[in-house]
């Protein structure tokens, strides 16, 4: 059976983009922090909100070049891509 792996977020950057240049491949991505709030009334009639922080990186170049000249911290951007989860063992095995 097919499977899709695609999301849209669209939410503000909550620091300025950060350009990282690979050690292996020199190859450079940007990582981002992207939250998306949604807010809503409680039974009481009181607006509640929450946010979600993403942690997100983009590994096109002309991209990277676009986001670091335009974007920066506050700026509401509309995201396409897929989810990937990656694991990180520091020094102590955690």
């Amino acid at each position: 059976m097919p499977s899709v792996n695609k999301v849209f977020l669209m939410g503000n950057l909550g620091k300025d983009p950060e350009m990282i240049v690979s050690q292996k491949t020199g190859g450079r991505f940007v990582k981002m922090t992207l939250a998306t709030t949604d807010s809503w009334l409680n039974k009481k009639g009181d607006r509640t909100e929450k946010t979600e922080w993403h942690d997100c990186i983009v590994f096109s170049e002309r991209l990277c070049d676009l986001i670091l000249e335009y974007c920066q911290k506050g700026t509401l951007i509309w995201l396409e891509g897929s989810i990937q989860y990656s694991d990180y063992v520091d020094q102590h095995g955690v």
